[in-house]
């Protein structure tokens, strides 16, 4: 059973994929970069990871669920996740080439 603290991950994440699918993306996890807050309902972190088209997904998954390098195909894909929340409460996130 997931604890409290990864169902708020999960949350936040789902807020990640729905922004990239957005930008006909697909998002997938590398690692945490800091900048943790609870905001009750969520538990939002600056991100990084590969923000992929989506044409290229099944090949890019291929690797990423095997543990191999993508390869350097891949490499400018690259991205920064960087959250916050405005006055009113949302949270929202933007993809970024650093942080």
């Amino acid at each position: 059973m997931a604890s409290n603290e990864e169902v708020k991950f999960n949350r936040f994440l789902t807020l990640v994929i729905e922004a990239a699918a957005k930008k006909g993306k697909c998002f997938f996890l590398d690692d945490s970069e800091g900048n943790e807050a609870d905001l009750g309902e969520m538990l939002a972190q600056n991100l990084s990871g590969w923000l992929i088209d989506a044409t290229d997904k099944d090949e890019f998954e291929a690797s990423w669920k095997t543990g191999d390098d993508p390869g350097e195909q891949f490499d400018d894909q690259y991205i920064y996740v960087v959250w916050q929340q405005n006055e009113k409460g949302a949270v929202t996130v933007r993809f970024c080439e650093s942080l």
